[in-house]
C-alpha cells in the first residue's frame, strides 16, 4: 500500500557488495544472559579524546555496574570511536531493554520484557509486557528505536509510537527493521514490503529497490544505509538525499 507525499525526488540509492564494506557507522549490542540483561549502544568520540568521564552516560553505566555487582552478574562495557557529538554523552534520552524468563505452572515458560529509562540520575522501569500479575501479559514491541527523543516500535504487525503509558498505532499491517534521524524521516525495510519511508504523515514505497530480507537500518541527515540479503549474498544498500 502506498499513499501520500514522496520524499525528495533526487533521493538516489546505490548497492554495494559485501566486498566493499562501508564503515560509516558501527553499532554493537551486547546482552548479559543472567537476571535482567540490558542491551545498550555505547558511543565514544571520534577523535578519541574526552572519553565518558563526567558525562551522564558514564553515570548511567556506573549505576549499572553497581547494580550488576550486587546481583553477582558480570557486566561488560564496550567503547568505540564513531560519534563526535556531546549531545550523545549528556542526554537523558537513554533507554535500555531487558528480558527475564518466567514460568507459570500449567502454562510453561515465557519471556517477561522490560523497558527502562535513565533520567539523568537513576534507571526507572517505564513499561513492560507484565501488568498486575504474571497472568496479565500484554503486547510489547519486538523492535524499539529512540528517534529524536520519541520511542517507536514494531508490535503485533503494527508500527507504533509510545504515547504516555500506552503505544499509539501509526500504521497497521507493517513490520520490519526501521530507523530514523527525526520524526519526519523514518525508513522501514522488510522482505514482505520492500523499503518504505515515513515523513511523519504519509508513507512511500521505493519500488526500485528489491524486496530483500533487511536486517539493519541506519539513517543520517543526508544518507540512509540498509544491510540486506537475498539468501545467497549480503548487500549494503545506500540511499543519498541531496
Amino acid at each position: 500500500e502506498e499513499c501520500g507525499t514522496k520524499i525528495p525526488e533526487n533521493t538516489t540509492f546505490e548497492m554495494a557488495s559485501p566486498y566493499g564494506l562501508i564503515n560509516e557507522v558501527e553499532v554493537i549490542e551486547f546482552f548479559v544472559q543472567k537476571h535482567i540483561p540490558l542491551a545498550l549502544h555505547i558511543v565514544q568520540r571520534t577523535n578519541g579524546t574526552g572519553g565518558l568521564s563526567g558525562t551522564i552516560l558514564n553515570q548511567a553505566l556506573t549505576l549499572l555496574d553497581i547494580a550488576y555487582i550486587q546481583a553477582n552478574i558480570d557486566f561488560y562495557k564496550y567503547s568505540l570511536d564513531y560519534i563526535n557529538n556531546d549531545i550523545y554523552f549528556n542526554s537523558v534520552e537513554l533507554y535500555a531493554t531487558g528480558t527475564s524468563e518466567k514460568f507459570i505452572p500449567g502454562n510453561g515458560h515465557y519471556l517477561a520484557e522490560y523497558l527502562y529509562h535513565f533520567n539523568g540520575n537513576f534507571w526507572n522501569l517505564i513499561d513492560s509486557n507484565i501488568t498486575s500479575t504474571n497472568y496479565n501479559r500484554i503486547s510489547f514491541p519486538t523492535v524499539l528505536r529512540n528517534i529524536n527523543g520519541s520511542l517507536y516500535g514494531i508490535m503485533d504487525g503494527k508500527f507504533v509510537k509510545k504515547n504516555g503509558n500506552s503505544w499509539l498505532t501509526i500504521k497497521s499491517g507493517i513490520y520490519g527493521q526501521f530507523n530514523g534521524n527525526n520524526n519526519k524521516n523514518i525508513f522501514l525495510a522488510n522482505q514482505d514490503f520492500g523499503v518504505l519511508h515515513y515523513n511523519g504523515t504519509d508513507w512511500f514505497r521505493f519500488e526500485e529497490l528489491p524486496w530483500f530480507h533487511y536486517y539493519d537500518v541506519e539513517v543520517f541527515e543526508d544518507a540512509v544505509f540498509f544491510l540486506a540479503t537475498d539468501g545467497y549474498m549480503s548487500y549494503i544498500v545506500k540511499g543519498t538525499i541531496k
